[in-house]
This record gives C-alpha cells, structure tokens and sequence, in this order.
C-alpha cells in the first residue's frame, strides 16, 4: 500500500495551505487536554502531559499518512480512545466498557455497507483465539483487552487485525521478559497488557 502524499502540498502550496493542518494539530490539542482532564478528574494523581502530547503526534502522523480523509478523524478517534484505555490499564488494570464502543463507531466512518460483513469476520476472528485462551488460563487475559483487540479489528480488517494482535502480544512478550528478569519478578506477576495491544493496533493502523 502507498503512503499518501497529501502533506507535502500543504507545504508547497502557500501559507493559506497550512491553515487544515494547524486546525487539525490544534483540535488533537484540545481533545487531548479534554481527555487527559477527564482521565484526573476520574482517577486522580498529577497531571499526564503524554495524554496531551501523543494526539498532538498522531494527527501530524495521520496528516501525512491519509491527508484530510475520513481516516483522519478514524484515526483521532482511535488513538485518543487507547491512548485512555491504555492509562487507565496502567492505573487499575480496567478498562472503561464505552472506549471499545467509541473505537467500533468509529470504524464506520467513512465506511459503506457492503464492507461491514467483512469487518464483522475480521472481529469474529481475532475474537476467538482470545477467548480461547481466556478459558483455557483463567486469569491470563482480561475481557478489556479482548474487547479493545476486538474493536481494534473490526475497525483494522483482518490482515492489519492480525498484524496488530501479533505485534502487539510480542511486544508486551518482549518487554515484559526484559523488565521482570530486571526486576526479578515472577512470571505470575499481572502486568496491563492493553498497552501494548495499543501499539500494534496503531502500527497496523499505518501500514
């Protein structure tokens, strides 16, 4: 797949041209001070200067990605979406049951009719091997992380939902090795995974 090319007209063209790009940064500004707002009033603690920060990135990123189309505003969704999941995983290792509901609504912007039956297969599958393991070790896999991964297919396909669940679980494999063995911990040790979940749905998102 191509990358667009719709951020370097807006370099080119003249001033006027940047006025979209400033509007967008400065919107991913606002949501994220909103977001980051909301998630203190909620849990407490000081300010988190990174939920502010990262919609600042990721409009710029989706700018350059996709230009000003409707997966501009799919990807400001998602991303201030698990960028809350992701924090409140850290803090309370739960997560609010509206965040997947937002990232499900949405993955149909844009999107017509006749693509959803495949969007509801590529959730279907990607859900059923989390279940699986869900039952098979208690404990092991919380229902937040399968209904972020879930939404986050449905919204991705099946090859980019594929590709986010299995980027996403080795690096949370990686990174959660290397930390314990740091620390000494044990492997029984509960650890968010919705972070990391996080990560490959918004690399799949990009590729």
């Amino acid at each position: 797949m191509a990358l667009a090319t719709n951020f370097e007209p807006v370099l080119e063209t003249g001033q006027a041209a940047y006025l979209p790009l400033l509007l967008t940064i400065l919107s991913a500004a606002l949501l994220g001070w909103a977001m980051e707002s909301a998630f203190r009033k909620r849990y407490g603690g000081p300010i988190q200067p990174w939920l502010i920060v990262f919609p600042v990135l990721e409009s710029a990123l989706l700018v350059w990605r996709y230009g000003f189309e409707p997966e501009l505003l799919r990807g400001m969704a998602l991303c201030l979406a698990l960028l809350y999941a992701s924090a409140a995983d850290i803090r309370t290792r739960e997560v609010p049951d509206c965040l997947p509901v937002v990232i499900a609504v949405a993955a149909l912007i844009g999107r017509t009719p006749d693509e959803l039956p495949l969007m509801v297969l590529a959730a279907t599958v990607v859900t059923i091997p989390q279940l699986a393991v869900a039952i098979m070790r208690p404990g092991s896999y919380g229902g937040a992380d399968i209904k972020i991964m879930t939404a986050g297919a449905f919204l991705l396909g099946l090859s980019r939902g594929l590709t986010a669940i299995i980027v996403g679980l080795l690096i949370a494999i990686t990174c959660t090795l290397f930390v314990r063995k740091i620390k000494k911990q044990t492997l029984k040790a509960s650890f968010a995974l919705v972070p990391y979940l996080s990560v490959g749905i918004l690399f799949a998102y990009f590729i």
